[in-house]
């Protein structure tokens, strides 16, 4: 969850406060850049406790699904929700572990293919079918190096 890379200079965090789902892919172009060594993004969304952090390691794409699980039917219903977007992609996860230091907080992380048009719709189907995002919702987007 949201750690710096050791040994690398982190560069300025850039901030875009109102992204719509549509316009997701450019941010992604830029996680995927070549020549890259490391790179971070995170995509949040008003009022909700869950979010995706994206990190690109030598050409290794990941991502972290961190999941309020809370005590609600419906935060089961989000997990669940969330997992069958991925597995219906033929991807298991690499870790789906609670927290450390908070066990009400669910990390699935998971290997990414490396296409960005696949990665594209696999994200757009997570915010979607998973966590029941409307097109319309005002998405907060962050992306740094190191």
């Amino acid at each position: 969850m949201l750690e710096r890379g050791k040994g690398r200079a982190a560069e300025k965090p850039r901030f875009w406060p109102d992204v719509r789902l549509p316009e997701l892919a450019k941010h992604f172009s830029m996680l995927l850049r070549p020549g890259v060594r490391a790179r971070q993004l995170v995509i949040t969304w008003p009022l909700a406790s869950s979010y995706l952090h994206f990190t690109n390691e030598a050409r290794s794409l990941a991502v972290q699904a961190i999941i309020n699980e809370g005590t609600s039917r419906e935060s089961a219903i989000r997990k669940s929700a969330v997992r069958q977007v991925f597995d219906a992609a033929g991807l298991s996860p690499i870790l789906d572990a609670p927290a450390p230091g908070a066990s009400f907080i669910r990390v699935l992380e998971y290997q990414l293919p490396n296409s960005a048009p696949e990665i594209d719709q696999l994200i757009l189907d997570v915010l979607r079918r998973g966590f029941g995002l409307a097109e319309g919702v005002s998405l907060h987007v962050s992306l740094w190096r190191g």
